[in-house]
């Protein structure tokens, strides 16, 4: 696992200056999907099938079951949530302003109106009432558009909350526990190096492109120091470029064996399965694919 000098991915191996040059910025692209294919990437995965092999065990059910249900229990939560962020939001206008019952009855009343699109016809009681009921109204639109919201917010960090809610759920379990902690800290050393990617004003779409388009594996690397070593390069290369087509031609074989197999899968789950089986990341298992459709 990465230390922190480690995680300042953008240290002193990787050039800070000129940020604005493109060559540089390729080569510490290169570098970054090289030390995310072949060191992170592979133990993230890892951890990760670990962390829901052991968690779907625990509770009797399938990875895909536990991945749904994790999905639905964490919505709900947050929406939970929101719903004692608004509480307090409400709470906190009340506690500004000490008004009679009747008060609030004729701000909420207003409120209600002002959203169902109709021209309230009430009578400001005194000057607070205006700055009460839009205080109110704001806290009223947010519980409006609750679920939009927080379907959103699930599907903008869906890979940490998903797994964050199964933990939560075996929280009791020290096994799960150390699993989670485990997935988490390689989790952290992807996204560190997401984050200094950015800092280099390299957009992480652009680090993700490159990953879906060129991957390298420990063959490559072992080849790669080989030839710098003065090794043969055509042979290795031609024996690399062999087992890369039989992995392929497996991982094409099992993606429509399990899709027969298992056809209730979400796809995500079936392409996890076939990365599992021949080790390789699921950006590779999609470029197979993609390449065997062309």
């Amino acid at each position: 696992m990465a230390d922190d000098s480690e995680r300042d991915f953008g240290s002193s191996i990787f050039p800070k200056e000129n940020n604005d040059d493109l060559v540089e910025n390729n080569i510490w692209i290169q570098e970054a999907v090289k030390k995310l294919q072949l060191e992170i990437l592979p133990k993230l995965k890892k951890a990760e099938h670990e962390f829901l092999s052991a968690a779907a065990k625990e509770k009797n059910i399938k990875i895909h079951e536990l991945l749904k249900q994790a999905e639905e229990d964490c919505i709900k939560r947050l929406i939970e949530e929101d719903n004692e962020s608004i509480k307090r939001q409400i709470d906190s206008v009340q506690y500004r302003f000490i008004k009679p019952e009747e008060y609030w009855e004729k701000a909420r009343e207003y409120v209600a109106k002002s959203l169902s699109g109709n021209s309230p016809n009430i009578d400001a009681p005194d000057d607070d009432f205006f700055t009460i009921v839009n205080s109110l109204s704001l806290a009223e639109q947010q519980r409006k558009n609750q679920k939009e919201r927080m379907q959103k917010q699930f599907q903008n960090n869906k890979e940490y909350l998903t797994k964050y809610q199964i933990y939560l759920s075996l929280s009791y379990n020290h096994n799960i526990v150390r699993l989670f902690s485990e997935w988490m800290e390689y989790w952290g050393d992807k996204n560190a190096i997401y984050f200094a990617a950015m800092k280099k004003g390299i957009p992480v779409e652009r680090l993700e492109s490159e990953m879906q388009q060129k991957t390298y594996s420990f063959e490559d690397a072992k080849i790669g120091k080989r030839v710098r070593e003065g090794g043969r390069k055509g042979a290795k290369t031609a024996s690399i470029q062999s087992k890369k087509e039989e992995r392929m031609r497996k991982a094409v074989e099992l993606y429509y064996e399990y899709k027969a197999k298992y056809k209730n899968y979400r796809e995500l789950v079936i392409i996890n399965m076939v990365a599992d089986e021949i080790e390789v990341s699921n950006s590779t298992v999609y470029r197979y694919l993609k390449s065997m459709k062309k």
